[in-house]
């Protein structure tokens, strides 16, 4: 399904890595055309007949306006298939050798994704992302967003994403939202990103796209948990590292007895 061949993905990852104000990157054809094709036509089509509680409206202010959020959990079954592809292993391991983020974990209940759709006269404030999945206490990594707009978009009429300053007081690079265009970039406290100029397209065009969140989980669950290893029935145990066990005994002295700002520092939670 991706156009994304494997001595490509070293180059992709150095463009990466290397971007400015943080690591992103836009990749062109991303996607087989006939699958992205496929995946642009839902929105004139079974989109339009999803059950109300899959759809999530933002109808005015700079946060959102004019937008809409569809879960693919409540297309059909084919739709759920083809979008499930990107919580697959084969593409979490393409985004892992991107990033060099390991340990990567979709989202199936695809909170604050989905299929997105904006009119005209919409627009999304600058912001940034939430960071924790709380329903399933995650830590979010990563954006990709695959736009998905009919193939004649002027990009006069707006709709670029704009990618501003660590700061959050200027853009620094804006991303113009053409047909089967990916836009992969991390997202932390300061990852500043928007639309926020109200779309100039006619009114029978809109902003298309399909927005997937990745996250990570963390050490500290060794730490929480007193066995960390498999435990038969008659008593013996799998193998578990003396320096390992030496690591997350020091984590959980850390927790007990220090300050959270400075056991943060010490073992790297953020």
């Amino acid at each position: 399904m991706l156009k994304i061949k494997d001595d490509q993905i070293k180059k992709i990852s150095k463009e990466f890595k290397e971007a400015k104000p943080y690591p992103f990157v836009v990749i062109n054809d991303f996607l087989d055309p006939v699958f992205a094709k496929n995946l642009s036509d839902k929105f004139s089509g079974e989109l339009k007949k999803i059950d109300e509680k899959y759809i999530k409206s933002f109808d005015s202010g700079y946060g959102g306006d004019r937008k809409k959020q569809f879960s693919p959990n409540g297309c059909s079954q084919q739709t759920q298939n083809q979008v499930g592809f990107f919580n697959q292993q084969p593409f979490l391991d393409f985004l892992e050798k991107v990033t060099g983020i390991y340990g990567l974990i979709g989202d199936a209940s695809y909170e604050g994704g989905g299929f997105h759709q904006t009119g005209r006269g919409g627009r999304l404030g600058v912001h940034v992302d939430f960071r924790v999945h709380k329903r399933l206490n995650l830590k979010r990594e990563l954006n990709v967003i695959i736009y998905l707009n009919d193939k004649d978009w002027d990009e006069n009429w707006g709709g670029g994403l704009e990618i501003w300053s660590r700061e959050g007081n200027s853009m620094v690079h804006k991303v113009i939202p053409k047909f089967n265009t990916c836009i992969i970039f991390r997202t932390d406290d300061r990852s500043f990103h928007g639309h926020p100029d109200p779309l100039g397209c006619p009114d029978n065009k809109i902003r298309k796209s399909l927005a997937l969140y990745y996250y990570t989980g963390t050490e500290l669950v060794y730490a929480e948990n007193s066995r960390k290893t498999t435990v038969y029935i008659d008593g013996t145990e799998t193998s578990f590292e003396f320096k390992n066990r030496l690591k997350y005994g020091m984590i959980n002295f850390c927790l007990d007895y220090l300050p959270p700002v400075l056991t943060r520092k010490i073992i790297g939670r953020k």
